[in-house]
């Protein structure tokens, strides 16, 4: 389990991002996560709001949430960083499909989806790490659903029990 500042350095040795968003990077994994920090980095880097970086900070979240899955584990510890990140970033609940990122979750979703269902259970434990995923992105209850949908029919399909998926198929 890796940490907040960790990921941050991993994705600046690993990523390549732009110098405004690369600097509000280095800021997160120096530890320097104040308002006082990031106003006086905005200043240098000649941005007045970091939402003005939206774009490019969407890109980092989606690079992050992909190294925190890469076990396919979602901790409570990756879930709090993430939520700091977003707060840091001001991410906004919609900002992903905003930002057109639609293909990006559904490709991290239904890889995680085909995880959870592989054995044609949920758990509680799974059950909870989707719960996880649909905050992360922001997504509706409807908006996760189509997507998880698609995992389920084809777990039903190749045996699944529908009552063991906790999920609500829609036709």
């Amino acid at each position: 389990m890796s940490t907040l500042q960790d990921i941050a350095s991993k994705l600046l040795a690993t990523k390549k991002y732009t110098d405004k968003a690369s600097a509000i990077l280095n800021l997160i994994a120096d530890n320097k996560i104040s308002m006082s920090d990031l106003n006086n980095t905005l200043a240098e880097i000649k941005t007045k709001r970091i939402t003005d970086l939206k774009d490019q900070l969407i890109n980092v979240a989606i690079d992050y949430i992909n190294i925190c899955l890469e076990d396919n584990v979602l901790t409570q510890t990756e879930m709090q960083d993430f939520r700091m990140l977003k707060h840091f970033f001001k991410i906004q609940e919609g900002d992903f499909i905003r930002c057109h990122k639609e293909q990006e979750i559904k490709h991290i979703l239904i890889a995680q989806l085909h995880n959870i269902q592989s054995d044609n259970i949920v758990d509680k434990t799974e059950a909870l790490m989707k719960v996880d995923l649909q905050e992360m992105f922001g997504l509706s209850y409807d908006q996760f659903l189509k997507i998880e949908n698609e995992v389920s029919k084809e777990s039903i399909k190749n045996g699944a029990n529908p009552f063991d998926l906790d999920t609500f198929i829609k036709k």
